[in-house]
């Protein structure tokens, strides 16, 4: 039965201490999965017990599949370029998404999603929204660089994205698979890391912001709404909230759309756990949080202020598509 279902292919990439985040994105995608579909939901991770996640596969509906993949493999040769511009709490995991295209060769399109994010429309959606030809990808405006001057003049002179408004937010992607193997855009990205490794505010993102730039298909804001307090928009225009940042409902009360977020926590196995990691946060972390964002701006400033004149402006020496990638 499930061969006659519409394929979703779904990636995250996870591991044990983020599985209850990741629990309640999934809930939210099952609560919209129609039966029509088959959304085969895959999981890039270095270790997920299968005893944690056999938890969450009970709690969603049938015809969402889950598996995990690991990425030993594929990062073990360059973790030791990957490590050098990571901070506060990125880990290596940002980057597993660029190696999506050559793990599953079979595929030819793919929506990612990060483990922060809240559905509130079937993500079925999203990926029959996106008829991929030239573009290598879909994204939404990243929003809270356009509404930050400093960010927006760090992707102008830094990544080469020219209009900040065409510089994309990399937690919600439909990827043309195929574009990315035949533009090699895995290659070039472990060329870069290893030739250059560019100080950057957003690693992954701003690779591919650089690697795909002219090439990306932009999607209403409501694919990928920010909880930004402030900048609410209309109910019948939100298909799914990103709690990007520090802005995290399992950290802080009064998040904008957090009620979308708990709604689905309480139906997931993890959620006694959840309630104990919001009253129980503790105050030094906060204050650390509101550090880091201050310090994510001040290095965004730095890095454009440097001698060094960005990623295209180093790369405009190079007859970058005649790359060898030897």
């Amino acid at each position: 039965m499930a061969n006659s279902k519409n394929i979703i292919p779904v990636f995250f990439a996870a591991d044990e201490n983020y599985l209850p985040y990741l629990s309640v994105t999934l809930l939210s995608l099952s609560e919209y999965a129609e039966e029509e579909n088959l959304y085969d939901v895959h999981i890039l991770s270095l270790g997920i017990s299968d005893e944690s996640l056999n938890l969450t596969r009970k709690a969603v509906k049938p015809n969402v599949k889950i598996s995990v993949h690991s990425m030993e493999e594929k990062i073990a040769p360059i973790r030791e370029y990957l490590k050098v511009r990571l901070r506060d709490y990125y880990s290596e995991s940002i980057y597993y998404r660029l190696f999506i295209p050559s793990m599953f060769p079979d595929l030819k399109k793919a929506v990612y999603l990060d483990c922060d994010i809240v559905l509130c429309d079937d993500v079925a959606k999203l990926y029959n929204l996106c008829n991929l030809d030239s573009d290598l990808l879909c994204a939404v405006t990243d929003e809270s660089v356009v509404i930050q001057p400093v960010f927006r003049k760090y992707v102008e002179r830094h990544i080469g994205v020219g209009d900040p408004a065409e510089y994309f937010n990399s937690g919600v992607l439909v990827m043309n698979l195929e574009g990315f193997r035949r533009e090699r855009v895995e290659e070039k990205f472990t060329y870069l890391i290893k030739k250059y490794n560019f100080n950057t505010v957003a690693p992954d993102q701003d690779y591919l912001n650089f690697l795909c730039r002219g090439r990306v298909r932009y999607l209403p804001e409501g694919w990928n709404k920010q909880a930004i307090v402030g900048r609410d928009m209309a109910e019948e225009s939100l298909h799914l909230v990103h709690f990007n940042m520090f802005n995290k409902p399992w950290h802080y009360e009064n998040v904008p759309y957090e009620d979308k977020f708990w709604h689905f926590a309480r139906k997931t196995p993890f959620y006694a756990q959840l309630v104990r990691g919001l009253s129980g946060y503790p105050e030094e972390r906060r204050l650390e949080d509101m550090r880091r964002g201050e310090k994510l701006i001040r290095t965004a400033e730095e890095i454009y202020l440097a001698e060094d004149d960005g990623i295209a402006e180093a790369l405009r020496y190079e007859y970058f598509n005649e790359i060898s990638f030897a």
